[in-house]
């Protein structure tokens, strides 16, 4: 059976691989252009290409397999609004805008001598080859690799401290409710009541879609992190759970999802006063389309 839900790729899939950081260990002089490069090249290596890449086409695509009616003549524009909000520039600069007022060097500096361990270099290979190779053909080929005992727990713990798979969950329903509010804005229907209800909805499902992607995120780990050993799937999750750690993984998740969510709801708010227009249109002229 096909995941209905996304997960979040290789061990920190969406948020890690910190080589780039070593950037950072010159970077005591607080310059604007020593900054741009250091989150650049981090971006570059965390993962978030693979969340960002083709997002116009996954929105309108996703809006298409909703059931929504679009006619013929809108989905030229649909296509259009959606590029102008999520276009992969777009969406990369502002990311970058948000993670660049988050970086700390102090931080930075404690990551990389993390990854000039050993354990921090084999995290990094694994990471990057599991990138490379792809996802599984199938939810049912991962689950066959998911591990048991202590190292499955040493495993859940490391989904914990990233909040795997509570930020798929977050990439998956938050972007929508946004969109959803853009639209109702446009409509002048954005009330309390109207938006709480959608939301409750999401919400409901959202306790499911968590449960799927942690069984596919616990299968992805257990094949990606397979060559490790107990002692080093220890000293990863130490690294995770340090101050460090959870700084990379907030200021990495933060600045995604919060980047997402303002493009959603902008994305909703301009295909909906289009689509308002549209309908106050005279017939004939609506045939001509996009004006």
């Amino acid at each position: 059976m096909k995941n209905r839900f996304p997960t979040v790729r290789s061990g920190c899939w969406a948020l890690i691989s910190l080589a780039a950081l070593a950037i950072a260990a010159t970077a005591t002089a607080e310059t604007r252009t020593t900054r741009e490069r250091v989150v650049d090249r981090l971006l570059d290596s965390s993962g978030l290409e693979g969340v960002i890449e083709n997002r116009a086409d996954d929105v309108v695509e996703g809006l298409v397999r909703s059931g929504t009616y679009f006619p013929a003549y809108q989905m030229p524009v649909l296509r259009r609004i959606a590029q102008k909000h999520f276009g992969e520039s777009v969406l990369r600069a502002a990311i970058e805008a948000r993670f660049d007022q988050r970086l700390t060097v102090a931080h930075a500096r404690a990551v990389l001598d993390w990854w000039k361990s050993p354990t921090g270099r084999k995290v990094m290979a694994l990471e990057r080859s599991a990138r490379s190779a792809g996802r599984f053909a199938s939810v049912r080929e991962a689950n066959a690799s998911s591990s048991a005992g202590t190292r499955r727990q040493l495993f859940e713990k490391l989904q914990n401290a990233l909040r795997m798979n509570e930020f798929a969950a977050d990439l998956t329903f938050e972007p929508p409710i946004a969109t959803f509010i853009g639209a109702a804005t446009a409509r002048g229907e954005a009330t309390p009541t109207a938006i709480g209800k959608f939301r409750a909805e999401r919400d409901a499902e959202r306790a499911e879609a968590i449960r799927e992607i942690r069984r596919t995120n616990l299968a992805w780990q257990s094949k990606i992190l397979a060559p490790m050993s107990y002692e080093e799937l220890n000293e990863y999750l130490a690294f995770v759970e340090s101050p460090s750690g959870q700084w990379y993984r907030d200021a990495v998740q933060d600045s995604l999802l919060g980047t997402l969510v303002d493009a959603s709801r902008a994305f909703g708010e301009e295909f909906g006063a289009y689509r308002v227009r549209e309908k106050a249109a005279p017939a004939k002229a609506r045939a001509h389309g996009d004006r």
